[in-house]
């Protein structure tokens, strides 16, 4: 059965192959972190590389059995590719204009610029306290029909304990959220800047700081599921603004 991660991995599994060309496609993921996504993407027959700035991350990418690169982007040259990926990571890249000039540089005439982020700056006080509202409705119940509870292992260091332990849970977030050196709006207008086409799409992303908090344990993979769809159903319906932000350039 999946963990709870899984849950959150193969919602960005689904996008990225959704855009990508058809395998054995060069790819080129920026920010890998542990490979698990570069992993899939190897299984289904794509070439890819998996880049990250963290030594750790990179050892533990090549453990998976990934071809993974420690560099810093956009200091890093191999081309031409078909596809690069920024999965949460441009967020943090600097120079933001530097980061997305290069990798349209490194890309084949015909290749796909994908990336995942997030609008934090976006997030409205109403969209914060639906989440906060409804993840700890949803947490309760969970304990109320198990017999072990919700377990002592739930990350209380995590945003979302302290988001749904918070008596002012707006403060909380823009204290969580004052690190990010480029919002999805600054994201939004350098692409566009930069590639002639841009898709930009809303995307589930509160489920994810459930995710970050709870245990690496199959028991809690349908409330992991249930939240996200949850969310998703929210933004479909306009009761909820989505905070995922994703893009598709050409």
């Amino acid at each position: 059965m999946l963990l709870p991660d899984d849950i959150a991995l193969g919602n960005t599994y689904n996008f990225v192959v959704a855009h990508l060309p058809r395998a054995p496609a060069r790819v080129l993921e920026v920010g890998a972190g542990d490979g698990a996504l570069a992993e899939r993407l190897q299984q289904r027959g794509y070439e890819i590389t998996a880049l990250d700035s963290d030594t750790t991350a990179v050892t533990a990418a090549r453990a998976r059995g990934v071809r993974a690169v420690a560099a810093v982007w956009p200091e890093y040259n191999d081309a031409p590719l078909q596809a690069i990926l920024f999965t949460r990571s441009l967020h943090q890249i600097s120079p933001l204009k530097k980061a997305i000039l290069r990798a349209k540089q490194l890309l084949a005439l015909d290749g796909v610029l994908l990336i995942e982020d997030f609008a934090h700056a976006q997030a409205r006080p109403q969209d914060i306290e639906w989440w906060c509202r409804h993840a700890g409705d949803w947490l309760k119940s969970f304990a109320a029909s198990s017999e072990e509870g919700v377990s002592r292992e739930f990350r209380l260091d995590s945003t979302a304990a302290r988001l749904l332990t918070a008596k002012n849970p707006i403060e909380v977030w823009r204290e969580q959220h004052d690190r990010p050196r480029h919002d999805a709006d600054e994201i939004d207008a350098e692409l566009r800047l930069q590639f002639g086409n841009v898709r930009m799409e809303g995307a589930p992303y509160f489920f994810r700081y459930l995710a970050a908090a709870l245990p690496a344990n199959t028991r809690y993979t349908p409330l992991l599921r249930y939240a996200y769809e949850q969310e998703l159903m929210a933004m479909t319906s306009g009761k909820l603004g989505p905070l995922g932000r994703r893009w598709i350039c050409r």
